[in-house]
């Protein structure tokens, strides 16, 4: 991404970002979600909330959703709608749009690989 974009890249704090990452985990073990669109989602969020980079947390926290989709078997169809998740994410992040609905509009784009 970085090259693509030619923004340095900058890591601002590795505990934040290694909490953003935990996050997953944490509601797999502790809160039993076993949902990977939730768990997904979780992480795009962390990502993008807890800010760990000067820049691209949006554009990190979903790409790393995406991976993790499809380490676990799922790939986002997104053909029909090319920039609805991209909306989504900033009406998450400005409070208009609640993460469970954003997971389950992310759920209904996701197919098996």
């Amino acid at each position: 991404m970085v090259t693509r974009t030619g923004e340095p890249f900058l890591l601002r704090d590795r505990g934040l970002l290694e909490s953003a990452l935990a996050k997953p985990q944490n509601e797999f073990f502790y809160r039993h979600v076993e949902d990977v669109g939730s768990l997904a989602t979780t992480l795009l969020f962390g990502i993008a909330r807890n800010h760990p980079l000067a820049q691209g947390n949006k554009r990190t926290g979903f790409l790393s959703a995406v991976d993790f989709l499809e380490i676990n078997g799922y790939r986002l169809d997104v053909s029909d709608e090319k920039f609805l998740l991209g909306r989504l994410v900033v009406e998450v992040l400005e409070h208009k749009l609640d993460e469970e609905r954003f997971a389950d509009i992310l759920q209904s784009m996701m197919r098996d690989i």
